[in-house]
């Protein structure tokens, strides 16, 4: 609540704030939409034209402190205010970085989290008892954001801050085509806050295995008196390429005691993602210039 000379007062509605991201430079541009109305206790009317500042800040905890917390970006009217006695939507506008979004993406660790609007101000020229600037303050207010709906859909939608960018270079090759489509799927399930996409990254990896014949490779890398130092660039990419392999089965049989219960974090996920986008990239690239794509 602001308190404006002539006893008038301006009312911003918690429950009625909403927020939308549309693309920008390095970032998106950031909406907060407030509903606002004015109430005037004596016969003063007079209509004001006010613009409204604030700062955005983001948190997991409902009870945070928002003013302790580091700002995201200030936000300003996209245009002057005319006091008014029913519901009227102010648009606060700011930009927000893609390091941001990332950061925001960790926070929120696939689930929902709130923004918050603190330092939320009006100014504005007063007349009476001389012209000068008036400006008034009003307390914090937070923004629930449901992260695995609306937002993560416009998240990926202005930046690549939600997933890992794929480059599969794929030329009218359907084993490619299905593998990165797989490699989606994982992504998507990633930014809903579902980490366990060990199924879907293992079978990307089978045409990767098959193609490179990396188990065969294994074998010979892993023979006894086989030094490490000893083995091949092909043997060592084997290596790693049936390392993540195992590494993943070991999310989806999980019944051996020693790695029973096991379950990917949203840490563990993005690492999976990455790696095994990166095989397959390489593939991609080298069935093209084998010219077998």
């Amino acid at each position: 609540m602001f308190r404006l000379p002539g006893d008038a007062y301006v009312y911003a509605m918690e429950d009625k704030l909403t927020v939308a991201l549309t693309p920008d430079f390095d970032g998106a541009r950031i909406t907060v939409n407030v509903s606002v109305w004015t109430t005037y206790t004596s016969g003063d009317t007079e209509q004001r034209m006010i613009d409204f500042t604030a700062r955005l800040t983001a948190t997991k905890d409902r009870n945070a402190q928002l003013w302790d917390l580091p700002t995201l970006t200030t936000l300003q009217s996209a245009g002057l205010y005319a006091t008014n006695t029913s519901p009227t939507t102010v648009k606060l506008v700011g930009h927000i970085s893609s390091a941001a979004l990332r950061e925001l993406e960790e926070l929120r660790d696939g689930g929902d989290f709130h923004l918050g609007l603190t330092h939320l101000k009006g100014m504005l020229l007063d007349k009476q008892p001389a012209l000068r600037l008036h400006q008034a303050e009003a307390s914090a207010m937070t923004i629930r954001v449901r992260g695995g709906g609306e937002w993560a859909e416009q998240v990926q939608e202005v930046t690549n801050a939600s997933y890992i960018d794929l480059m599969i270079p794929i030329i009218d090759d359907p084993e490619l085509a299905t593998a990165a489509a797989r490699l989606n799927q994982a992504r998507d399930l990633i930014r809903a806050g579902h980490f366990n996409v060990a199924v879907q990254l293992r079978q990307v990896l089978d045409p990767v295995r098959e193609y490179y014949d990396t188990l065969n490779a294994y074998k010979e890398a892993t023979a006894a008196g086989v030094k490490p130092k000893d083995r091949t660039e092909v043997q060592r990419f084997a290596m790693v390429v049936q390392s993540t392999y195992a590494w993943l089965s070991s999310y989806i049989h999980d019944d051996e005691e020693v790695i029973k219960g096991l379950d990917m974090d949203r840490a563990e996920a993005v690492q999976a993602l990455g790696n095994v986008a990166g095989l397959l990239y390489r593939m991609g690239r080298d069935k093209r210039t084998a010219g077998t794509v």
